[in-house]
């Protein structure tokens, strides 16, 4: 024995050691953990329509590199202080780094052909230096949709500055042109300032991120170290499962870095799931270890027991959580994939630790004192006694109440629509929300548009009179039915052409009537084709252009809408022998990314359920406990889904995985409460006695545990991204009502599915001894 003793120390001593190494690795690694925000990889994976853009915008560009700086004058913007202001601001952002082309109001121009001379010459079309001419300015300019919509505020009190960038920059230099032109507005006295573009955003977000994840974290912590206090109230049993917790997170930062991914917005999350998961195992492991000193058993005997009676449910229920965070991984969008993916790794570390690192410590360190607390094992007994004894006494009220829930919230299911908008993560406090808010009242919107269109008749081209005159009424249509800003296309190119040889009058923005002025002008076109400011709409080859533009961000449900009219109306457009069009762009993915995510989830949850389903009969070998298990589980699934129905909460990325991982966390305090069970069944107990035993033993640790998930995930709600927000909330929600139908709907479903006869005689038995 003192031999055995002796060996299992050396092991102890042996695993600690190499613990140490690999968890200082990995530490190192976590240090040097970076932080960004990937748009793209919110794009769909092995999908022609992704594709088919990447390879469109490896054509025209990206629309999306640019910034959108919004400038308020509040008495006016006809006014010479602040038009200088805006010109000289125009002047030093073309000198930031990075910037590839900056257009303002003091800068636009036009091309008039010189009355003398005949050659185009530049026009502005503000003379900002000389007040004189800021009437007939105005005048012209508001005549001219392309400039009040991109340039000029219609209400006259704002102007807009187009910063174009490069596009290939790393996350620094995109946060330094950010912070840098961010620095020059401030330097300015103007009334307010609006920006908007993707580096801004994500130069945000990157900030936001930094600081969230120390809140979460450091909220958990607090909450986790409250619950460890209250439930062991000793040193060791606090600081034990601390730093294996820590380990656990450490070591899966580390391996992110190890494999170069940074930390974005939906993995911002995952410090805080895996820290109220890791908590479960060690609280469960600990309980029984401590029961069994209570009982008299000395150290290794207590560890031993703990380890072969809660080893294999902690197994379990890290699996079926495994599946839960696995079923992310086979969607079809990197950043949901990479979130189930990483959270794996981190449940897999978890389960490691509390199966090396907490039997090592516990070998190497004295005895603990297991004193009871009569006071609380007091109110445990008496308040789970109560429990139990409204579940003996009325299980087909509660089975009627679940049924009742039930409905009522498939009821409320039916209402849940899929619907996303851009920059709705964020709350409405948010200046960045309210900077983009500001660009959607005031000027075209923010939304890309974006057609990509072939000729598919080889006798034709784009410059084609015929033509041009089909795109005008597809243009037409499409401004009409997605409420688009001004177009470029090749028709714009060729009416801007007209326009400039004609006097540059807004009315001469037409086709020409005439042939030959016509053919003048695509003679003109077809010389500069080669041109950066042509080559951005057209193809070289004539056959290949874009139609684009910027419209308000209505939501994908009703640009959804808006797509089905415009392809009705190409099916019944004469163009569609000869004319292939695709509605493409980065939004356009995203919003199908939503609609995927929605069918996908309940692909992720049939695979959980037929998973778990799996794993509790190979448990059980019985059907009746699959089943009673799986409607414990779908009840809280159908109650969250409900409350989405209810309160007008929409189908999306941030909330459609609240399901999957909800139902793979959720089914753990089931597969402890039957693994309990089956325990007591092989000690010869009937059914309602091992459900006495089960619900009196496991009670206090299930409700612990999913107090602290509760707590745990319900600090993610104080979060600025929406997301994140609904995540915590609803997965809170789901753990909450999972943790009453495991205490409540379980025992009552096995207490009616049990022999009657039998059953009747021992419930008066049971309750006899509970009153």
């Amino acid at each position: 024995m003192k031999k055995t003793l002796i060996n299992y120390r050396r092991l102890s001593i042996f695993t600690l050691i190499a613990l140490a190494l690999v968890c200082g690795y990995l530490g190192y690694k976590a240090a040097c953990i970076q932080f960004n925000y990937d748009f793209e990889a919110f794009y769909p994976t092995n999908d022609p329509d992704a594709d088919f853009f990447l390879k469109h915008r490896q054509k025209y560009g990206n629309a999306n590199d640019f910034v959108l700086i919004g400038i308020e004058q509040k008495a006016g913007i006809f006014d010479q202080s602040f038009l200088k202001n805006i010109h000289q601001v125009t002047q030093q952002l073309k000198k930031l780094p990075n910037v590839k082309k900056v257009s303002s109001p003091t800068t636009v121009f036009s091309y008039q052909r010189d009355p003398l001379l005949g050659a185009p010459i530049k026009r502005r079309y503000l003379h900002y230096k000389t007040p004189v001419y800021y009437k007939a300015d105005s005048i012209r300019i508001y005549k001219n949709p392309e400039l009040t919509s991109h340039f000029f505020a219609p209400n006259g009190k704002a102007v807009n500055i187009l910063v174009r960038h490069q596009g290939k920059m790393t996350p620094k230099a995109e946060r330094q042109l950010s912070q840098q032109i961010s620095h020059l507005l401030q330097a300015n006295t103007f009334d307010q300032y609006h920006l908007a573009g993707r580096i801004i955003g994500q130069s945000y977000y990157v900030s936001l991120l930094r600081k969230e994840v120390v809140l979460f974290v450091g909220s958990s912590f607090a909450l986790i170290l409250i619950v460890l206090i209250l439930t062991f109230r000793s040193v060791w049993g606090v600081l034990l499962p601390v730093g294996i917790i820590g380990a656990s997170i450490v070591g899966t930062l580390g391996i992110m870095t190890d494999t170069g991914k940074s930390m974005d917005l939906i993995l911002n999350a995952m410090p805080t799931i895996l820290l109220v998961i890791s908590l479960s195992n060690v609280i469960h492991l600990l309980s029984k270890f401590l029961e069994e000193l209570r009982k008299g058993a000395t150290k290794m005997d207590a560890l031993k027991c703990a380890y072969v009676q809660v080893g294999l449910a902690t197994f379990l229920t890290t699996l079926t959580t495994g599946v839960g965070f696995m079923s992310l991984a086979t969607a079809n969008v990197r950043a949901i994939a990479e979130f189930g993916i990483y959270c794996t790794v981190g449940l897999i570390l978890s389960f490691i630790f509390a199966y090396t690192l907490l039997p090592a410590v516990l070998v190497l360190m004295k005895s603990p004192k297991a004193t009871h607390n009569y006071r609380s094992y007091s109110f445990w007994r008496k308040t789970l006694f109560s429990w139990f004894s409204l579940v003996l006494r009325y299980p087909r009220i509660i089975v009627g109440l679940s049924l009742g829930i039930t409905l009522l919230s498939v009821f409320f299911l039916l209402k849940v629509e899929e619907n996303s908008y851009l920059m709705e993560d964020l709350s409405e406090r948010s200046y960045i929300k309210q900077d983009f808010q500001f660009f959607e009242k005031t000027f075209a919107g923010t939304r890309p548009f974006e057609i990509a269109l072939q000729i598919t008749d080889s006798s034709k081209t784009l410059l084609d009179f015929e033509v041009l005159k089909s795109l005008e009424e597809i243009e037409a249509f499409a401004q009409k039915n997605f409420g688009l800003a001004h177009i470029w296309s090749p028709l714009a190119l060729v009416k801007n052409a007209h326009r400039t040889l004609n006097g540059n009058t807004q009315s001469e923005y037409r086709l020409p009537k005439d042939q030959a002025a016509f053919d003048k002008i695509i003679k003109e076109l077809k010389k500069h084709r080669k041109l950066g400011s042509v080559q951005a709409i057209l193809q070289s080859n004539l056959t290949e252009g874009r139609i684009h533009s910027l419209m308000k961000d209505v939501g994908s449900k009703k640009f959804k809408v808006m797509d089905a009219k415009m392809k009705e109306f190409m099916t019944e457009h004469p163009s569609k022998n000869w004319l292939e069009y695709k509605v493409t762009g980065s939004v356009v993915l995203v919003d199908k990314n939503n609609n995927n995510l929605f069918h996908n989830l309940w692909q992720s949850l049939l695979f959980a359920f037929i998973v778990i389903g799996l794993i509790i009969g190979f448990l059980y070998k019985s059907f009746k406990f699959v089943l009673i298990s799986l409607i414990t589980n779908i009840l809280p699934l159908l109650v969250v889904a409900g409350v989405m129905g209810f309160t007008g909460l929409s189908m999306k990325l941030s909330t459609t995985i609240v399901f999957t991982i909800a139902f793979g966390i959720a089914v753990d305090d089931t597969i402890h409460f039957l693994s309990k069970l089956r325990i007591e069944l092989r000690k010869g107990k009937s059914l309602l006695y091992a459900i006495k035993s089960t619900y009196l033993s496991a009670g206090k640790a299930i409700v612990l545990t999913s107090l602290v998930l509760c707590g745990g995930f319900l600090t993610l709600s104080l979060s600025s991204f929406l997301g994140t927000f609904y995540l915590g909330l609803l997965v809170s929600i789901t753990l909450f009502m999972a943790v009453l139908a495991d205490l409540f709907l379980l025992p009552a479903l096995l207490i009616l599915t049990t022999r009657k006869s039998k059953k009747n005689k021992t419930t008066e038995v049971i309750t006899h001894q509970i009153n």
